[in-house]
Formats: C-alpha cells, sequence, structure tokens
C-alpha cells in the first residue's frame, strides 16, 4: 500500500486502569468525552495510547475501513512512513508514543532505566522489562495537574523531617546525620534508602503515628496534605512517604514539565498528554499493586535535590507553540488557530501523529480532503512532504 500521498485515521486503544478517572455527578472523565463514547458508570479511564509499541499499538483504517496495526503497517512501508530523515538515521520502528493519561488517585513512584540500563533489564527480566529502549517523558497538562517530580533540596527534606516526632524518630540516624556541609546527594540517597530497608511493621507504626500529629496541625504544607491524599488511596503503603522527599507541582493547562530517565516520579490527578520515547519500561517501588523492584529504583535514581523546570513551550509563531525535551526522539507542537484560517506544515521528512483536542480542521492532501474532528487521531507518514490544513 502507497503511504506516500495522505494522511490516515488511526482507531487508537483505551487502556482502563484502576487509577484512571471515572464518570463523577454524571460528567463523563476526559478521555471518553474526547473520543464521544459513553462512559460506564464505573469504568475507569486512564490512558488513550497514540503509537506503534507492540503491547498495544493504535490501527491504521485503510482503504475500505480496514484496520491494520500500525506496528505492521511501519514494518511493510517502512521508509514510507517514518520518512527519510528517520531511516537514513537507521529507525526502524516510531521512535516515540503519545498518550492522553487521565488519572484520579496516584500512580506508582517509578523511574524510567537509559538505554544501557534498560538494555541491562531486558536481558535479566523480560517479562517485567519487556523492551531495550529508554522512556524520557515529556508531560504537558491539559487540565489542572499535580505530580512528584525529582528530590526536593536537601535542606527542604531535612526541616520536614524534623517537624514531627513520628518522622525525626524514624529516620533518626538522616537527621543526626544532616549539616550545611555533608555530601547532599548522598545524604538524600541514605535517608530515601531508609523507606525501603524498613519492616513493614515499622512502616506502619510511623504511618499511624504521622496521620495522627498531621490531624493536629492547623496549617499543613503541601508535602503534609500530599501525604494524606496518598494515604487515603494507598493505607499503609509505604511509598506514601516519598511525599517529604519528592517536589510537589501543581500545573496549569499548557504547563508542561520533562522527565528524564532515573528521575523519580508520580502523577497525582489531572490530564496530561504524555509523549515518550516508544517504551513501556517502568521501575516501580510504591503505590502500586505491581512488580516492585525498589533495589534497582534505588540504585539508579539520580539523587540531585532540584526544583524541576516547569515549561510553556515556546512561540513559532502566532497560535502555534513547540515543547522541546533533549532527545532525539520527539517533540510536541500545539496548533491553536481560529475557524477561516489556512496553514501549510511541511513534514521534514519524519513521521507525525495529530490529534484534535477540540474543533475540527481539513487536512488536505494529494489524495484529498481529511475532515478531523475532536478526539480524531491521525497519521502523518513521514514521505508526505506537505499538507495544508484548513481550520
Amino acid at each position: 500500500m502507497d503511504f506516500s500521498n495522505n494522511v490516515y485515521r488511526l482507531s487508537c486503544p483505551v487502556q482502563n486502569y484502576d487509577w484512571g478517572a471515572r464518570k463523577k455527578d454524571g460528567a463523563a472523565p476526559f478521555i471518553p468525552s474526547l473520543l464521544g463514547i459513553d462512559a460506564g458508570e464505573d469504568e475507569p479511564y486512564a490512558e488513550l495510547w497514540m503509537g506503534a509499541h507492540p503491547k498495544s499499538p493504535a490501527k491504521v483504517v485503510v482503504d475500505g475501513g480496514e484496520e491494520v496495526p500500525l506496528n505492521e503497517a511501519i514494518q511493510n512501508s517502512t521508509a514510507e512512513i517514518l520518512g527519510p530523515s528517520l531511516t537514513s538515521n537507521g529507525y526502524e520502528d516510531l521512535p516515540f508514543l503519545m498518550k492522553i493519561l487521565s488519572c484520579e488517585r496516584a500512580l506508582s513512584i517509578q523511574a524510567h532505566p537509559d538505554k544501557d540500563l534498560a538494555a541491562r533489564l531486558h536481558e535479566k527480566d523480560p517479562e517485567h522489562y519487556p523492551d531495550k529502549n529508554h522512556k524520557p517523558e515529556l508531560a504537558i497538562a491539559l487540565t489542572s495537574f499535580s505530580a512528584l517530580c525529582q528530590f526536593r533540596p536537601a535542606e527542604e527534606i531535612y526541616r520536614d523531617l524534623k517537624r514531627f516526632d513520628s518522622l525525626s524518630t524514624f529516620f533518626s540516624q538522616a537527621v543526626e546525620n544532616y549539616s550545611e556541609d555533608c555530601q547532599k546527594e548522598r545524604w538524600i540517597k541514605a535517608a530515601y534508602k531508609k523507606i525501603f530497608d524498613a519492616s513493614q511493621e515499622e512502616i506502619s507504626g510511623v504511618l499511624g503515628v504521622l496521620g495522627t500529629e498531621l490531624k493536629r496541625t492547623k496549617e499543613p504544607s503541601s508535602a503534609d496534605q500530599c501525604f494524606q491524599f496518598l494515604s487515603e488511596s494507598y493505607p499503609g503503603d509505604r511509598g506514601v512517604l516519598s511525599a517529604y522527599f519528592l517536589n510537589y507541582l501543581e500545573l496549569e493547562p499548557g504547563q508542561a514539565f520533562a522527565m528524564a530517565a532515573n528521575e523519580p516520579h508520580a502523577y497525582l490527578q489531572g490530564t496530561i498528554l504524555e509523549c515518550m520515547a516508544n517504551s513501556d519500561n517502568v521501575v516501580r517501588a510504591g503505590l502500586t499493586g505491581k512488580y516492585v523492584d525498589s533495589e534497582t529504583l534505588l540504585s539508579m535514581l539520580s539523587y540531585q535535590g532540584t526544583v524541576p523546570r516547569v515549561q510553556t513551550g515556546e512561540t513559532v509563531e502566532e497560535g502555534e507553540r513547540r515543547y522541546r525535551f533533549p532527545v532525539p526522539d520527539f517533540q510536541v507542537e500545539e496548533w491553536c488557530h481560529n475557524f477561516g484560517d489556512k496553514k501549510r506544515y511541511s513534514s521534514g521528512g519524519a513521521v507525525s501523529l495529530l490529534v484534535v483536542l477540540s474543533g475540527q480542521a481539513e487536512l488536505r492532501t494529494p489524495e484529498g480532503k481529511n475532515l478531523a474532528s475532536t478526539g480524531g487521531v491521525y497519521l502523518w507518514p513521514g514521505a508526505l512532504d506537505e499538507i495544508e490544513v484548513f481550520y
């Protein structure tokens, strides 16, 4: 089949993980609202996958309505779909996976491996680490969104551990070892390791006492509130203590942050557009019923205590923004124009995926006109040099 002259609609799978958003007060969650489908009464809508990952590939709608898995289509028409700028650099698969992620309770405390570690983990344990690729992520808020991301500066962690008797007792060695002159990364690592070395009895004890202390706190901090939020969904889970170690972020629509390899994070509430390298490698160590690998997590993490950079993208021209991440796998652009506007875009010789978040537009190619409406997802093959978009 010739993929060089047109764009193609994609049928994209929805993942119904338990932490996903559910219907509330009769209002449908973000993903079914976007797709225009009925939401089940207690069905969680967690992720819309737009990509070619073999675990759950999108399907290309071709002539006659036949649906072909995108990974198979790429295998059969690699040069046309990926485009010359990717194939000339050795790419044989779609290098990125795009998702809409919507959660109402926290995802696991996790990090993603770099390429070297991913290859080793996959060889050692392919069941839990299903591919050899790294997984840098870019998260762009579509609604108000909260997350934990990267370790806080050591002095902030220390101050919080000192505030409550339960924490200063549990982390007594870390509290005693802290000084302005201590090696901060080593100190954070030793303090955080205590969470995963402790017995479940110790964890239950500190969580119970801390919960009681927080009830007497008149002005809880953002870390205190995050701890209480996590405790409601994951009572007794040692991962809830991460609320005092990781930065708490609140994003508004259009704001974004990037997650490099080996950085701890956990998404808490809200909806994002997420773009990442084409991988499903996740190293988890709390707030989950899935496989936990705390030993690997502790050994791989970067313990630099720093505040994450929140970005709003760079203006390309009026109505268009570009979100970059310093990896070659992907970038994300937002196009927002008025009715009647007309724009011409170049592929740059690389494949793109287009998702319509609101409104509609007409995508014009050498083969004709394609009406793209809210919720539509489209494959723009790299061999198709240009498209015209009529808003």
